[in-house]
């Protein structure tokens, strides 16, 4: 108990840290400045770019200068939240999971093509991508993948694909794979699903091998179904599953995890669920990652799909 009253002491003096405009020194006014003057935040494949000012920054910058910059400056928030994880990698597995349905966006680019992140997610794809440089334990990437895989919201969590793309098939997140796919329309969901090799399945993935869904997704409905959960404690308590922090059940943070606080900004029509191209692309690797007689009329089709796919990234 005094050991959790402890960390709920350091975390919320972090976060009035944050809170709390420091006086920011002209060393960091002046690296911030550079930063805001840099061609976006990561590459496209959400590498970092600022490697060597991120570097600089760290050298320089307070903690309470870090913290404010990570909560409040739109330009340099992922710079600092680098820096936050090499100084207290804790710590930044607290901010990313608990900022992580923020959707403000930050650019990315390669040579001259541009594209936008959600800042939410782009934090968890750098703690995951990077963390374990800096003291994050397996037990942490662990629990932050479990967190993410149960997020509430999560369409602008991109890191979410590349979990799903790997996720072995343990039988505990079977019911939560469903959901994803059936009814928050997560199209890589049904990837993860046909490594369970159930014979429910092999009617959707054949369908979707003709580019169809059943229930193609309706913004509106998505909206309803994800207010009438109730598993934003169930989600808090999940953050912290390695004992970092004991959740209480009326642990105000809860708030912030309501549909209230999370403004859907989002185009259906642009969804892969929604595009039966993409759809049937889908369909294609889960039959040939997965063969079986049933699949039999299509696996040569995925067979040339996969070659195309490894010849055009190799």
């Amino acid at each position: 108990m005094k050991k959790t009253l402890t960390t709920f002491a350091m975390i919320g003096f972090a976060m009035l840290l944050g809170s709390c405009k420091p006086k920011i020194s002209n060393q960091t006014k002046a690296i911030l400045n550079e930063i805001e003057g840099s061609d976006g935040v990561v590459n496209l494949d959400g590498s970092l770019r600022n490697l060597h000012l991120i570097q600089k920054l760290s050298e320089v910058a307070t903690w309470d200068e870090l913290c404010y910059i990570e909560s409040a400056d739109p330009d340099s928030r992922i710079e600092a939240f680098v820096c936050i994880m090499q100084k207290n990698p804790k710590y930044a597995k607290f901010l990313a999971i608990n900022k992580m349905n923020e959707l403000e966006v930050c650019s990315g680019s390669d040579f001259d093509v541009c594209s936008s992140f959600a800042i939410g997610g782009l934090r968890i794809n750098i703690l995951q991508k990077y963390g374990r440089s800096y003291g994050l334990s397996v037990q942490d990437s662990i629990a932050i993948d479990d967190a993410v895989l149960r997020a509430p919201y999560n369409k602008h969590i991109d890191y979410m694909d590349d979990l799903l793309n790997r996720l072995p098939p343990y039988q505990k997140n079977y019911s939560r794979l469903k959901e994803l796919f059936f009814k928050e329309h997560r199209l890589s969901a049904l990837r993860a699903l046909a490594r369970y090799r159930k014979s429910e399945l092999c009617p959707i993935i054949l369908k979707a091998a003709e580019g169809i869904v059943d229930d193609p997704m309706n913004m509106l409905e998505y909206q309803s179904y994800m207010e009438n959960q109730n598993n934003y404690e169930d989600f808090l308590s999940l953050m912290f599953s390695d004992d970092f922090i004991e959740v209480p059940k009326d642990w105000s943070l809860i708030e912030r995890f309501k549909p209230g606080s999370w403004n859907i900004n989002y185009e259906s029509t642009l969804d892969n669920y929604n595009r039966p191209e993409e759809v049937k692309k889908m369909a294609l690797k889960c039959i040939y990652e997965n063969p079986s007689p049933a699949f039999a009329k299509y696996q040569k089709e995925a067979e040339e799909y996969h070659k195309r796919i490894h010849e055009y990234y190799w």
